[in-house]
């Protein structure tokens, strides 16, 4: 059912293409991805039990059976008077549904996703802002380029060249510098330079999909401050819940791998907690309970950042999960599944782990991974990497972005761009220059 699916999509793509409709490119890119959340998901029903409150539940319960036993009536009996009742009942459930949408908007968008059409997709941007999501057809690649005036689709090379290209990004190690820079220059000319998107343009939110979510976009464009996003209809909801500035820094480091099989200790990690955070969360202490623990309180952070093994799942990604010090009654395994159902009420969270960035990647509706699960959770945005990163550059990398982001003195740069300036910082250290050591590093949400 998901292939048969996702050719549908593929075909929706390669008709808008052909048409030259960028509205009906926009229906279908976002309807895929708006709709990825709970359609890619096994427990479908488990994450409706998280998302929606009690009383929004029986609700929708009570009026969902009212509609199903009104539909057995008119079946039975196709009278008026029936139909009357049918439409009665499925009028409630719409009440309730919008109640539902109207209380909960950030959740409701999970729990019944609603694609945003081109207009509304136009609205959440500002001046010298772009939206661009890429797409696919059956045998290319294109992207719809969206401003605040409208929309134009940009057809662009076939899956085979650029997947390559993707591949050849990725497969790299420390000493592979010059191969990582060629590759990241010819990810350029696929994927950035056909966009147009000229002078004026100083923000970009990119929606990937199938391999090129792989790709470091940030490191293409070193000039802009580039945002990945799932979807615009995602970019519209952050944008919407977005709350007063937190303040204070926990961090969580140091963990005890002696409580797991086949995990190495980062020794940098406590180091690094302690000089990002101002209050750090180490060793034994560093376990899902604390987690939970600081997402109890009130208090609404600045960031809460994450120091530690990352473990994508490919099969199952709603295993991926953050190791932490295993603790009774958890595992130490802080997955996409249970952080559905925290509130994380920070402004940044950051996953300082190897391919904290990864997930499983559905055909046209996107990655289902560690960044949606925390974006969904609250987070406005979340710092994470694509790859397997060097302990001692990511250390020195998250001093410097801290530094920049969030000093003790002024106001700070934005995310994006405080990344893009310690990217540069641990690109300048000769030990550090190879893109392997910088590039991996990416923003989720708001920039």
């Amino acid at each position: 059912a998901r292939a048969q699916h996702a050719r549908l999509f593929e075909v929706g793509a390669a008709a808008a293409l052909a048409l030259g409709d960028p509205a009906a490119l926009a229906e279908v890119l976002e309807s895929g991805r708006a709709m990825a959340l709970l359609e890619s998901l096994e427990g479908r029903e488990a994450l409706r039990a998280i998302a929606l409150r009690e009383d929004h539940r029986r609700a929708e319960t009570k009026a969902r059976a009212a509609v199903a036993e009104a539909r057995a009536l008119y079946h039975r009996a196709l009278r008026r008077r029936k139909r009357t009742v049918l439409r009665a009942a499925e009028a409630q459930l719409e009440v309730v549904v919008g109640r539902i949408r109207r209380d909960a908007r950030a959740r409701a968008g999970l729990v019944f996703p609603q694609a945003d059409d081109l207009p509304t997709l136009a609205g959440h941007l500002t001046q010298g802002e772009v939206l661009v999501l890429y797409g696919q057809t059956r045998t290319h690649y294109l992207a719809l380029v969206v401003t605040e005036a409208g929309g134009r689709i940009v057809p662009l090379a076939t899956r085979e060249v650029i997947d390559a290209a993707c591949e050849a990004a990725v497969a790299v190690t420390h000493a592979s510098d010059v191969p990582h820079v060629k590759a990241l220059a010819a990810l350029e000319t696929l994927l950035l330079k056909p966009l147009a998107l000229g002078a004026k343009v100083q923000r970009v939110f990119v929606s990937p999909v199938g391999e090129i979510f792989r790709a470091s976009l940030v490191s293409l464009d070193p000039k802009r401050i580039v945002a990945h996003v799932p979807s615009g209809t995602t970019l519209g909801l952050l944008r919407e819940r977005r709350a007063a500035r937190g303040k204070g820094v926990v961090a969580f480091g140091g963990v005890d791998y002696r409580t797991h099989a086949r995990l190495s200790d980062l020794p940098a990690s406590k180091e690094e907690a302690g000089e990002v955070g101002e209050r750090s969360i180490l060793g034994k202490d560093a376990t899902e309970a604390g987690v939970r623990s600081v997402m109890a309180s009130a208090t609404r952070l600045r960031a809460l950042h994450f120091a530690c093994h990352g473990l994508f799942d490919q099969e199952r990604p709603m295993w991926s999960a953050l190791a932490l010090t295993r603790a009774a009654p958890d595992d130490g395994m802080l997955t996409v599944s249970e952080i559905f159902g925290l509130q994380v009420q920070a402004d940044l969270v950051t996953l300082s782990a190897c391919e904290s960035g990864r997930g499983r990647v559905y055909q046209a509706e996107g990655l289902l991974g560690l960044p949606r699960a925390f974006a969904y959770a609250g987070a406005p945005r979340v710092l994470c990497s694509l790859w397997k990163v060097d302990d001692d550059a990511t250390r020195a990398l998250m001093g410097k972005f801290y530094a920049l982001w969030n000093p003790k003195t002024g106001a700070g740069m934005p995310a994006a761009q405080a990344l893009r300036e310690a990217q540069a910082y641990v690109r300048a250290q000769p030990q550090w220059k190879a893109p392997y050591y910088w590039a991996a590093w990416v923003v989720w949400g708001l920039p």
